[in-house]
């Protein structure tokens, strides 16, 4: 600083150190040297740069006049002083570039910042509007159910139209997605088609055990309707059920979850709808009040078909008649004898010959009030 005129001195004080800086780097400074110094440091290296620098005078055998070594120092010192105010203009300038540039990005970033703040508003209100709408959706589809439940009854006269519809608008989107099913052959992909083909035709599984029968009936039609394949069945089955069924199937192994029949009798089971349970459903059905003759003979055929079921006799003419002669043989057999004939059955169903020959045996070994008797029937005098 001690090399520089007062008024340069002046100068350098009052520019800031950014500018010192940006006037070393245009002097060709390195940016890592000019950040590792600090102001005093900054003001000596600019300093530098209105020095003049002196040759070594070179040896004359003539000496040179004053007046002309002063004119040509003066000239010297003008040009110094014109490249150093054009160095500080360039300086300047870039400074001003420099502060713009700084002044557009950080604008540039404000709005950045305002429009994420904006997105998140907008998300946030998204968020908002879609638990609104879920909500609202849980509410319509809870007030749709108890509809369905009033409108059961009605819904069931419309029901071999709407089923026609569906079955027309299926083939439709079967022929349309002819291509893509070929691509869809993951279990996952072929449970969700086949799932969001009858989803708006299933009906729920009712908490009463004498519905279902019915239930079961009207599924396995839908099914049949569907084509829906075997190893589907039981998965499309599993979400219908109520929660007491679900209990029931959750003890199932994944192998038996996979078969239909195995899915159903194990329900069946659990409510204890036997062979017998069957028989006195059938016999004790009355039609309801609110219900159509129509839909009471298709309760009717559903549950007979279900006992014949269970008794193995569904597509057998002759098991058919052995099992409306043993029903007829139980019902004419005195309470004891009867008894003695059911406790043998157990979970089992005798055929009409062994009914006839185990209450031949009680017959001759006790009264009709359950007494033993002494001495075998045969044998008694006459």
């Amino acid at each position: 600083m001690d090399r520089v005129t007062a008024e340069q001195r002046d100068t350098i004080k009052k520019t800031s150190s950014d500018r010192l800086r940006a006037r070393l780097e245009q002097a060709g400074w390195s940016s890592g040297d000019v950040a590792g110094l600090d102001r005093d440091q900054l003001m000596e290296a600019v300093a530098e740069l209105y020095v003049v620098p002196t040759a070594e005078a070179p040896v004359v055998e003539a000496p040179v006049s004053v007046p002309v070594a002063e004119s040509l120092a003066a000239k010297e010192l003008q040009l110094r002083e014109r490249e150093i105010a054009l160095r500080e203009r360039e300086v300047f300038a870039q400074e001003k570039r420099w502060q713009e540039e700084k002044a557009a990005q950080e604008k540039r970033w404000q709005e950045e910042r305002a429009a994420q703040e904006k997105r998140r508003e907008e998300e946030k209100r998204w968020q908002e509007e879609r638990v609104a709408q879920e909500k609202r959706w849980q509410e319509d589809r809870a007030a749709q159910q108890k509809r369905w439940e009033e409108e059961k009854i009605a819904q069931e006269k419309r029901w071999t139209a709407e089923m026609e519809l569906k079955q027309a608008e299926y083939q439709r989107l079967q022929k349309l997605d002819a291509a893509k099913a070929k691509d869809e052959k993951s279990l996952a992909a072929r449970t969700k088609k086949f799932a969001d083909s009858v989803k708006h035709v299933f009906i729920k599984m009712s908490d009463d055990p004498a519905e279902l029968p019915m239930f079961f009936a009207s599924v396995e039609n839908l099914y049949k309707m569907y084509e829906i394949p075997g190893d589907l069945q039981a998965k499309l089955l599993l979400p219908l059920l109520t929660k007491k069924a679900r209990l029931v199937t959750n003890r199932l192994s994944l192998k038996d979850l996979d078969d239909y029949e195995t899915v159903k009798q194990r329900i069946l089971t659990e409510f204890r709808l036997a062979s017998r349970e069957y028989l006195v459903r059938f016999r004790d059905a009355k039609k309801q009040p609110d219900e159509s003759y129509v839909y009471f003979c298709s309760r009717l055929q559903n549950v007979l078909r279900y006992y014949l079921r269970s008794r193995k006799a569904e597509t057998d003419p002759e098991k058919t008649i052995d099992v409306f002669v043993s029903d007829r043989l139980k019902e004419s057999l005195p309470p004891s004898t009867l008894n003695y004939v059911l406790s043998l059955e157990g979970d089992d169903t005798f055929a009409a010959d062994k009914v006839a020959s185990t209450a031949d045996i009680h017959a001759n070994n006790y009264t009709d009030d359950g007494k033993y008797r002494s001495m075998p029937k045969t044998e008694q005098p006459q």
